[in-house]
C-alpha cells in the first residue's frame, strides 16, 4: 500500500512542477535576467555566478593542460577537437560539466533520430501482430478464386501453385499455422523455410527461372539486423517481409503475371466488381495504411508491389483479365520510371525500357540508393561499391567531393558527374528527404557571421561526419525498406554554453518533428486508442514478468502497477493465462469488458501507465525552436536571456528525456547507441558494405565570444564505413565496439583530429 500512496504523491508533484514550469515559460523567451517577478532570487543567483567565474576559468585551464601537446596545439590552431574519449549516450556531457557546454547539432539530431526509430519500431510491431492475418486473408482466398485467363486451366493451374508457395512460405516464416493441403507445395515450402532461417549463400530455386537480373534468393538477406532483432515476433515478420521483397513477379512471363493479378485482386475495394459479401475486411484495409504510411516516409517511387498490381486487376469482367491490356499498360508506365527500371548500352544510350517487374513488397527506391545503383552499373571499377561518402557530396559537402576525388583519381571525375546528374532525387517529396534536406543545412557554406573555426575545412569535415552519422542512424531505421543493391554566466560575460549554430538546420528539424508526429498518429502510434494503450502494457507485464532478472525497485514498481491496473480491466485468471503464454493478445481482447476499457478512469490510469511519445515528439520540435532561437542570437552576438542559459543548463536532461529516458535513468545510460546498417552487397568479393555510429565522443571548442575565447565541451556523433565478409547486427557490432575496435573501422578523413 505503501507504493500506492508513493506513486500517487509522485504523480501530484510532478504535476504541480510541470505546471510551475508552464507558468513560468509563459511569461516568454524574452524575459531577461530579473525582469521577472517570479525570479526573486536571480540578482543572488548573478552575484554567485560572477563569483564562481574564476573557479570555472580555471577549470578550462586544467582540462586545456591535461590534453596531450598535439592535441592543445589542434584545438589552438583549428579551435575545436574531436577526442577519443567516449561516452555511452550523447547527452552525458550536457548533464555534467565543470566547463561551459557546445551544443552540437549532433546531438538534437540524435534525439530526432532516437525518438523517429522507436515510432517506427511501434508501427512495426503492430504491423507484425496484423500481418500473419493479412496473409492468411491472402491464402484464403487463393483457394476459392476463380480468376484467371480464359481457356487456359494449365496456366491458371501453375499461376495459383506459384502464388501458394510465395504466400505459404511467408505464412510460416510470419509464424502462422496455417495448414497446407497440397503435400507437393508443403514440401518446397518447408525447405524454403528452412533455407531461410539459415540465412546462407544466394541459391536458384527450382521453381523459379532464372535470368539476367534474377540469379536465385539471396538467403543471407533473412538474418535479422536493425531492431527487429528485438523480439522473436519482429524476427518473424522481418523474414516474412524480406522474403515478399525477393519474389519478382515477370510481366513478360504468362504464369507470373497470372499469379500477380491472380493474388492481388482482392486487395482493393475500389476495384471489386461483386457484390457486399466481398467486400475488402479491415486486415487488408490495415495493411494498405501501413503501405500508404511507409510511402509518405519515404516516398513511393516507382513501386511496384501488390497494391499497384491490385489495380490492374480491375481489368476484366471479374473472372479473366486480358494479357494485352496488362502489358500495355505496364509498358506505357515503365516510360516514365525511375532509372532503376531502364537498361544501358555501353555508349550509355538508354534501351526501350522492358516492363517493370513485381515483388509484393517493394524495397523502397531511396534517392541514395538509386543514385547508388547507377554508379554501381556505370562504374567499371573493381570492388567498387558506393559508400556515405558519395551521399555527403550528393548532399552538398565540398569536402566529400575532395575526398573522392584523392580515394579515385582519375575515375573520381565520372564518379562526380553520376552523382551531380541523380542529384534531382534528392528533391522529391517524402520524410526521408526532408531529412535528409535537414543535413544538407550542415553543410552548405558557412554564414559570414558565423565563428571563423567553423569557416575552416577542419569543421567542414566534422559537420560531414555529423550528417553520415545522422544518415547512417535513418537507414538503420529503414533497414528492411530500404532498396539493397549488388555491386556560461549572465552579466559576468561567461555564458553557460554555446549552440553549434545552424539556425535553418534547427527550423527545419523542427518541421519535421511536426510532420513526423503528424505521420505516426495516422497509424495510432501517436494518440493511442485504449485498446493500443492496454496492448502496450500487457505485453510490458508479460516481459517483466518473465524475466528473472527483474530486481531493481523502479522495475518492481512498475510490475507491480502493471498488474493493478490490468486487474482493473481482465480477470485474475486471464492475467495469469496471459503472463504464461496460454493466451494470446486477440483472446484477451476478444474477453475484455468493452465499457469498463473505455471509461474516463480506465483512460487516466492507461496515461499514467504509459508515456505517450506525442509528448516527446512536441518536447522535440520545441527543443528544436529554442535552439533556432539561440543560435540566431549567437550570430548576431546578442546576450541570451534567463530563459535560455536555464534551457542550456537543463538540455541534457531534455534530451535524454526525448531519447526514452525517463525521470532519473538518465544517470545510467545504456550503451547501445552504437548502430549499423548494410547498404550494399559485393558478390564477387562476397563483402557486404555497412554504414554505422559507434560510441559518441566528447569535442571541445574555442567558441569566440566579446573577444575571449571559451573553452567548451559538447558530444559528436562517430561515422564508420566499411566492408565486412558477414552481416552484422546491432548486437554483433556493439561487441566490437566494446573491444576497442572503433578506429579500425572509421574511414581515414574522420582522424583528421
Amino acid at each position: 500500500m505503501k507504493k500506492v500512496i508513493s506513486f500517487f504523491n509522485f504523480t501530484l508533484l510532478l504535476t504541480s512542477v510541470v505546471i510551475l514550469f508552464e507558468l513560468i515559460l509563459s511569461l516568454g523567451p524574452e524575459n531577461t535576467i530579473g525582469s521577472s517577478p517570479l525570479f526573486v532570487q536571480a540578482s543572488s543567483r548573478i552575484s554567485q555566478e560572477e563569483e564562481s567565474g574564476k573557479a570555472i576559468e580555471k577549470s578550462q585551464n586544467e582540462t586545456l593542460s591535461k590534453l596531450p601537446p598535439e592535441q592543445k596545439e589542434f584545438i589552438e590552431k583549428y579551435g575545436f577537437l574531436i577526442t577519443n574519449q567516449e561516452v555511452k549516450q550523447i547527452f552525458e556531457p550536457y548533464t555534467k560539466s565543470r566547463i561551459p557546454m557546445f551544443i552540437t547539432a549532433d546531438s538534437i539530431l540524435t534525439g530526432y533520430n532516437v525518438l523517429f526509430e522507436e515510432s517506427f519500431r511501434k508501427m512495426e510491431e503492430n504491423n507484425a501482430r496484423k500481418f500473419p492475418e493479412f496473409l492468411e486473408y491472402l491464402w484464403d482466398n487463393l483457394e476459392v478464386s476463380t480468376r484467371g485467363v480464359k481457356d487456359r486451366p494449365e496456366l491458371n493451374k501453375a499461376a495459383k501453385e506459384r502464388d501458394k508457395i510465395i504466400i505459404g512460405v511467408a505464412l510460416r516464416l510470419a509464424g502462422s499455422n496455417k495448414p497446407i493441403k497440397d503435400k507437393h507445395i508443403e514440401s518446397i515450402v518447408n525447405r524454403e523455410v528452412k533455407l531461410c532461417n539459415d540465412a546462407q549463400g544466394i541459391i536458384e530455386p527450382g521453381w523459379i527461372k532464372a535470368d539476367e537480373e534474377f540469379k536465385g534468393i539471396d538467403y543471407s538477406r533473412f538474418k535479422s539486423t536493425g531492431f527487429y532483432t528485438q523480439s522473436p515476433e519482429l524476427s518473424s515478420y522481418f523474414k516474412a517481409v524480406r522474403w515478399l521483397q525477393q519474389i519478382p513477379f515477370r510481366p513478360d512471363d504468362d504464369v507470373e503475371l497470372a499469379a500477380l493479378v491472380i493474388l492481388c485482386e482482392y486487395l482493393k475495394r475500389d476495384y471489386r466488381p461483386h457484390s457486399k459479401e466481398d467486400e475488402v475486411p479491415e486486415i487488408a484495409e490495415y495493411m494498405e495504411e501501413a503501405f500508404i504510411c511507409r510511402n509518405e516516409i519515404s516516398g513511393s517511387g516507382d513501386n511496384r508491389d501488390m497494391y499497384y498490381a491490385s489495380g490492374m486487376a480491375r481489368d476484366g469482367d471479374g473472372t479473366t483479365f486480358d494479357f494485352n491490356y496488362l502489358r500495355g499498360h505496364l509498358e506505357y508506365s515503365a516510360r516514365n520510371t525511375k532509372i532503376s527500371y531502364q537498361r544501358h548500352k555501353h555508349d550509355n544510350k538508354v534501351e526501350k525500357p522492358p516492363l517493370p517487374r513485381f515483388t509484393l513488397i517493394t524495397p523502397l527506391p531511396l534517392p541514395d540508393s538509386v543514385m547508388f545503383e547507377v554508379l554501381v552499373k556505370e562504374m567499371k571499377i573493381t570492388g567498387y561499391m558506393p559508400s556515405g561518402i558519395e551521399t555527403g557530396y550528393a548532399l552538398g559537402s565540398e569536402a566529400a567531393g575532395s575526398i573522392i576525388k584523392k580515394q579515385y583519381g582519375f575515375d573520381s571525375d565520372k564518379i562526380l558527374e553520376i552523382i551531380d546528374k541523380n542529384k534531382k532525387h534528392f528533391e522529391e517529396k517524402s520524410l526521408y528527404v526532408e531529412y535528409l534536406q535537414c543535413l544538407k543545412e550542415l553543410m552548405d557554406k558557412p554564414d559570414k557571421d558565423m565563428p571563423d573555426f567553423m569557416k575552416t575545412s577542419m569543421w567542414q569535415l566534422k559537420s560531414l561526419q555529423t550528417a553520415l552519422s545522422g544518415w547512417s542512424m535513418m537507414r538503420h531505421s529503414m533497414v528492411l525498406h530500404e532498396k539493397f543493391y549488388y555491386a556560461l554566466i549572465g552579466r559576468s560575460g561567461l555564458t553557460p554554453g554555446f549552440v553549434e549554430p545552424y539556425p535553418e538546420f534547427y527550423s527545419r528539424l523542427a518541421d519535421l518533428s511536426k510532420k513526423s508526429a503528424k505521420l505516426f498518429s495516422k497509424v495510432g502510434i501517436i494518440n493511442k486508442t485504449n485498446e493500443e494503450k492496454l496492448i502496450n502494457c500487457l505485453e510490458e507485464y508479460r516481459k517483466l514478468k518473465n524475466n528473472t532478472s527483474v530486481s531493481n525497485e523502479e522495475e518492481e514498481n512498475k510490475l507491480f502497477f502493471l498488474e493493478i491496473t490490468l486487474r482493473l480491466i481482465i480477470t485474475e485468471t486471464e492475467l495469469k493465462l496471459y503472463a504464461d503464454k496460454k493466451y494470446t493478445i486477440n483472446q484477451i481482447l476478444k474477453k475484455i469488458d468493452r465499457k469498463k476499457l473505455n471509461s474516463s478512469k480506465t483512460t487516466y490510469i492507461l496515461d499514467l501507465m504509459k508515456s505517450d511519445l506525442s509528448g516527446k515528439w512536441e518536447e522535440l520540435n520545441n527543443m528544436c525552436s529554442r535552439l533556432e532561437s539561440i543560435s540566431n542570437k549567437q550570430l548576431r552576438g546578442k546576450d541570451l536571456t534567463e530563459n535560455d542559459a536555464l534551457f542550456i543548463e537543463d538540455y541534457g536532461k531534455k534530451l535524454a528525456k526525448v531519447m526514452l529516458y525517463e525521470q532519473d535513468s538518465y544517470l545510467s545510460p545504456k550503451d547501445d547507441a552504437p548502430r549499423i546498417a548494410d547498404i550494399a552487397y559485393d558478390p564477387v568479393s562476397h563483402q557486404f558494405q555497412e554504414v554505422a555510429t559507434a560510441r559518441p565522443r566528447i569535442i571541445y571548442v574555442l567558441y569566440p565570444w566579446k573577444g575571449k575565447s571559451i573553452l567548451c565541451k559538447g558530444a559528436v556523433m562517430t561515422y564508420c564505413d566499411f566492408k565486412s565478409p558477414t552481416l552484422l547486427n546491432d548486437e554483433e557490432w556493439r561487441e566490437k565496439i566494446r573491444k576497442g575496435e572503433t578506429e579500425k573501422y572509421m574511414p581515414e578523413w574522420t582522424k583528421y583530429h
